[in-house]
């Protein structure tokens, strides 16, 4: 279905589509769907709009060749956007599931997005289990003894138009894209930006037939779930992605404020060449090749659940070649800070890996990596501090970096080969236990830190039938 004007508007209803030879939707400007039901089968994408793509309170099935929704302007920076508001989506598509150009806002609604041939049909990427070496995890160099420090021998209601944000940006948290130029809010009797579009342009509301239009379709396919090229955020609704590609994939920056997320991934969970932002939601990624990527990943708040083939998150500008430990002059512009949340990883690779620096303010950290090959529990290239939260991790002893701190003391422990079952159980001098736990996978090394331990006092750590004695760094 071509819009015959620049513009085009849907309002109620039920559409059917079928595009043997191209585009579902194809519109010039500004593409609203607002309420109805649509099922659209299209050779190459679903639906597309040159300025922008929003949904309010619509039910859309899309099977399509190439994206599932598309919004691409290229003489504009500050358009190519797609927003959803509310509404159903679910889309099965050989290239991505949804792509804007410009930024992309998730603000509530239900989406099931499939790309690609989903997350299994990336070769290599996914085929280890947990705790055995990465297929593909780079190479690393250096090494060191065993042990750690401190341990003994013996132990918008309306969407906007032309005036929407500048490049690299998104609405303010809680706040919606700007007014259409008409003034009126998005909902019965629904206009799309500008004036000059078809007003009140609704779906039929009887299902029908309508034949799409033809385009050529040699485009190289990108098979990510949510792509933007300037910004990408996810606010709330709930969202199921299999992507061969990265789940959440932005060329600028990330943020995850809400909602509900599930996601696996051929490449990363969620990915941006940018600054990946997490301040709420719940997070699960079963299964990636990397959790959490970006230039500087920052988490302040939310949950996130991960199981990744290589890094659990990953601070990596792109320009570095991955090597182990201090690089005082290299990637200081990289980083991840973790301030608050509850952070569960499982990788098979390095649990966390900073090509810069790697701080620790607050909120609950566990990880769990191999003992297999060299991936290690923390790897940074400048400085890994902690001065408040909860941080527990296990995994490889063969290369191994731990916290530093002025405020609240770190453990770092060589239990020698521990087998899943192999409860940890910490105690301090006077008897106290601090913490336990039972790490799902084979271990060598422990690093833990809360308030609760101070540096220099002596503690106490049980494995197995063994207990050791240490001293907190």
């Amino acid at each position: 279905m071509r819009a015959a004007a620049t513009s085009l508007s849907t309002e109620g209803g039920s559409l059917t589509i079928t595009s043997a030879a191209g585009k579902g939707i194809d519109c010039k400007d500004d593409l609203v769907i607002a309420g109805g039901t649509y099922q659209i089968e299209a050779a190459s994408h679903g639906a597309e709009a040159n300025d922008s793509l929003c949904i309010k309170e619509a039910s859309l099935q899309i099977t399509s060749g190439k994206d599932g929704l598309h919004a691409e302007n290229d003489d504009d920076a500050s358009l190519g956007y797609v927003y959803v508001e509310s509404g159903s989506l679910d889309i099965e598509s050989q290239g991505d599931g949804v792509s804007a150009s410009g930024w992309m806002d998730i603000a509530d609604g239900s989406l099931s997005i499939t790309s690609g041939g989903s997350s299994e049909a990336t070769p290599g990427s996914n085929t280890q289990a947990v705790g055995e070496p990465p297929a593909q995890p780079g190479a690393q160099n250096g090494s060191l003894g065993l042990g750690g420090p401190g341990q003994d021998s013996s132990d918008a209601p309306g969407f906007g138009g032309k005036d929407s944000p500048s490049q690299g940006q998104t609405p303010p948290s809680g706040t919606m894209p700007p007014a259409m130029p008409s003034g009126e809010a998005l909902g019965s009797n629904a206009q799309m930006p500008p004036a000059a579009g078809p007003e009140n342009a609704a779906a039929p509301s009887d299902t029908s037939a309508v034949t799409g239009s033809t385009e050529d379709a040699s485009d190289t396919a990108s098979t990510k779930g949510l792509k933007a090229g300037s910004s990408l955020t996810v606010r709330g609704g709930t969202l199921i992605i299999d992507a061969e590609d990265d789940a959440l994939h932005s060329d600028g920056d990330l943020s995850l404020s809400g909602g509900e997320l599930e996601l696996a991934s051929g490449d990363d969970g969620a990915h941006a060449e940018g600054t990946p932002t997490v301040s709420g939601g719940a997070i699960a990624i079963s299964t990636c090749y990397e959790g959490l990527e970006g230039a500087q990943v920052d988490v302040t708040d939310g949950t996130v659940t991960l199981t990744a083939a290589d890094d659990g998150i990953n601070a990596s500008d792109g320009s570095t070649t991955k090597t182990f430990g201090p690089q005082p002059q290299r990637g200081s512009a990289c980083a991840i800070t973790i301030s608050g949340g509850t952070l569960d990883i499982q990788a098979s690779g390095d649990a966390i890996d900073s090509n810069g620096s790697l701080e620790i303010t607050g909120g609950t950290i566990a990880c769990e990596g191999p003992t297999q090959g060299d991936p290690s529990i923390l790897d940074f290239d400048t400085t890994g501090t902690i001065t408040g939260g909860t941080f527990k991790g296990t995994g490889a002893a063969k290369m191994v970096q731990t916290l530093t701190t002025a405020t609240q003391g770190v453990l770092t422990v060589n239990t020698g080969s521990q087998q899943v079952g192999a409860t940890v159980t910490l105690k301090d001098e006077a008897g106290a236990v601090v913490e336990t736990w039972e790490p799902s996978q084979p271990y060598e090394l422990i690093i833990f830190s809360s308030s609760q331990i101070k540096p220099g006092a002596a503690y106490q750590v049980q494995v197995g039938d063994q207990t050791l004695s240490v001293h907190a760094s």
